[in-house]
């Protein structure tokens, strides 16, 4: 399963994990909107020796970050000293060995505000209405702003992902992230319904032989309240649990 990262991200994991697991039957790709605006890659992906192999020659220049896109990684996410260190395998041009031997890395998400707040708290609605609004102006201001046109890069990685997929003979399973309300207010008052409804339309043209489209973007499956999601875009396992049954149940009807 991959999600959460930009997509040259996700399919240098995917091409790991068709190298590594040879029975693999079935990947879940979560398609993000925010995918279609930022088609460059992190500075610890792009910089790690591992990963940087398995991003396709063809594709390098496309999604190689901007000095000032590295500089930013370097001050957002990497201590004083990981930092020095960054900044000199980058100006170097030096590749490194950043994630751990199996792959994983000791970093997750930063906690949401809303998994702060107490639900026996009697303001606890209006405080979860405001840590949504919150996170969601923060979320565009990092990710959609000057979301002027669907990313050609990251369509190319898309096809890429599709062509990697049929050649192994595994299935592919996209599923289309679900959105809170709040969320699609936001995008509504800053005139991106049209693009959304683009990525919808290039999501599901994807669609063929060994490829289906999960369209949980406009299909309202778990209330918006606190129990199922964390903010205005990420969501929590209780609402993931949901997804993967309802998949479940298309991928292998009477079973579930």
């Amino acid at each position: 399963s991959t999600a959460g990262a930009d997509s040259t991200t996700r399919l240098v994991l995917l091409r790991e994990a068709l190298s590594r697991f040879k029975n693999l039957k079935y990947v879940f790709y979560v398609s993000d909107f925010y995918e279609y605006n930022y088609p460059r890659t992190r500075t610890k992906t792009f910089y790690q020796k591992q990963m940087h192999e398995w991003i396709p020659e063809n594709l390098r220049s496309q999604v190689r970050p901007t000095f000032k896109e590295r500089l930013g990684d370097v001050v957002s996410y990497y201590s004083f000293e990981d930092a020095t260190e960054t900044i000199k395998n980058c100006i170097k041009g030096k590749r490194y060995d950043y994630y751990l031997e199996n792959g994983m890395t000791t970093r997750s998400m930063v906690i949401a505000d809303s998994d702060k707040l107490v639900a026996s708290d009697p303001n606890y609605d209006i405080k979860l209405d405001q840590a949504f609004t919150k996170s969601i102006g923060l979320h565009y201001e990092a990710t959609l702003r000057g979301f002027d046109r669907l990313s050609p890069t990251t369509e190319e990685i898309m096809h890429e992902v599709v062509a990697e997929t049929r050649k192994r003979g595994v299935e592919l399973i996209i599923i289309m992230s679900p959105y809170h309300p709040k969320f699609h207010q936001l995008l509504d008052a800053k005139h991106l319904s049209e693009r959304r409804r683009q990525w919808a339309s290039f999501v599901h043209s994807l669609e063929g032989p060994q490829v289906r489209v999960f369209d949980y973007e406009n299909r309202a499956i778990f209330p918006p309240s606190g129990t199922f999601w964390r903010d205005g875009h990420h969501y929590k396992d209780t609402a993931a649990h949901i997804i993967l049954k309802d998949v479940a149940a298309t991928i292998f009807p009477g079973k579930f």
